[in-house]
């Protein structure tokens, strides 16, 4: 059986978010551990998960990683 183009290394990464996504985790704690596992195959310099409220599509929580606290000021003056 073919692991694609990542290989098992992707694919158990996929199932552990899979699995985080339905462990009843804090929306910090999920973000946070959805970032870790994504960082070895998707890298990035920062990142942000944004927590949205589908009714106003406004933000309701942030994680970052790596990102300056200024950026954060001119994102939430943005919205």
């Amino acid at each position: 059986m073919s692991e694609g183009v990542l290989g098992l290394d992707a694919r158990l990464a996929r199932d552990a978010i899979i699995s985080d996504c339905s462990a009843g985790l804090t929306t910090r704690e999920l973000f946070t551990r959805v970032s870790a596992r994504l960082r070895p195959f998707v890298p990035f310099d920062a990142a942000g998960w944004l927590a949205t409220d589908p009714a106003t599509l406004l933000y309701t929580d942030a994680v970052t990683d790596a990102v300056d606290c200024a950026a954060h000021v001119r994102l939430f003056e943005n919205e």
